[in-house]
């Protein structure tokens, strides 16, 4: 199984960065922090080498033009394929995106495709929600937009601290998907999350919305109705890729099995030790140990993987469990659903005494 590439260990000494979005902002506020981080460069970028394949094509031809799996030589594939394993090409990869813009500054179609590809990548890879923000923003301003792009947006105006701009973004949403759904329930507004699972919970990701449903309302602790759609996914009655959902008919049965742990949780009944514990991940299990030291959890770490779209995941998740010290609270990442999933449900299986 592939190691934490994070060195991942969340001690209660790093609680002090752990504010999902931080206080509320005005709009003025948003849009001045936005326009700041598009006129300069991030913090690291003087130490960060500008490194990538040489093979690659920095033209980016169209998918079309280029439909062989050739991830050292399409950008796109490059991306998905090698960057998403590896947090240490993560910043490099911004750079080079960056690079990419150089290059093609008379090819305006391109362009546009890069500055999409940036906003995901600062918003779901590196968490720099106003560089994100900022490339959405330049992205549809340039003509490229899409669902996961609006819902990016949001999440990173909701990350920024307004949700009433969270909202907004969200409800232009013609067809909203699972990672709506988990970012709706991170404005607060859990109602709204569940009315629109339920719109989209019945088609071809049906086990994904469901699961995201769930999610968001094991967050909320409204642990009934977190057990009503992690059942619509182990009863079958949700429908899809086969193989998929099978993947996430397991994960939600894990967190099945273990809400009655979330939802009772005693940590004043629990001992002083490491303890250990494994879920259904996407690509394989995922094993987690949870410290826990004079009746608090003190670290969780994510020992052992084979997840391969984890985005901030493998960080995130054990920083919120210390944070929150418990299951309550805790806001799966949007992208990275069944990596997240599988890390509670790991934490809540070790800390089953």
């Amino acid at each position: 199984m592939r190691k934490c590439l994070h060195g991942i260990g969340i001690s209660l000494l790093t609680l002090a960065l752990s504010a999902l979005g931080g206080e509320d902002r005005t709009r003025a506020e948003i849009d001045a922090r936005i326009a700041e981080a598009g006129r300069t460069h991030p913090g690291w970028w003087d130490s960060v080498v500008l490194d990538y394949p040489k093979s690659l094509r920095l033209d980016w031809p169209e998918a079309r033009e280029e439909k062989r799996w050739e991830p050292e030589r399409n950008p796109g594939q490059y991306l998905t394929g090698i960057v998403y394993l590896d947090p240490e090409k993560w910043r490099a990869t911004a750079k080079l995106f960056h690079h990419m813009l150089s290059v093609n500054r008379d090819r305006v179609g391109v362009r546009a495709r890069i500055m999409d590809r940036l906003g995901h990548i600062y918003g779901s890879l590196l968490a720099d929600y106003a560089r994100g923000a900022f490339w959405c923003r330049s992205a549809a301003k340039a003509g490229v937009t899409s669902t996961d792009q609006k819902v990016e947006l949001a999440r990173c105006y909701g990350k920024l601290g307004s949700r009433e701009m969270a909202a907004e973004t969200l409800l232009e949403l013609r067809y909203p998907n699972s990672s709506a759904v988990l970012v709706w329930a991170e404005t607060g507004d859990l109602d709204r999350a569940l009315r629109v699972a339920d719109v989209a919970g019945v088609g071809r990701q049906a086990a994904q919305v469901n699961l995201a449903a769930g999610e968001a309302c094991r967050s909320q602790g409204d642990y009934g109705r977190a057990k009503a759609y992690y059942g619509r996914i182990v009863g079958g009655s949700v429908r899809g890729n086969r193989r998929r959902t099978d993947i996430y008919r397991r994960c939600a049965g894990d967190a099945l099995a273990v809400c009655p742990v979330m939802e009772h949780l005693d940590l004043a009944a629990l001992g002083d030790g490491v303890f250990k514990g494994s879920a259904t991940g996407f690509r394989g299990n995922v094993e987690v140990s949870v410290t826990v030291r004079d009746h608090a959890i003190v670290a969780v770490d994510v020992l052992d993987h084979r997840e391969d779209w984890f985005f901030t995941s493998l960080r995130d998740i054990p920083r919120q469990l210390v944070a929150k010290q418990g299951f309550e609270g805790i806001d799966a990442v949007t992208g990275a659903t069944v990596t997240s999933v599988a890390i509670v449900n790991a934490a809540a299986r070790a800390l089953d005494r």
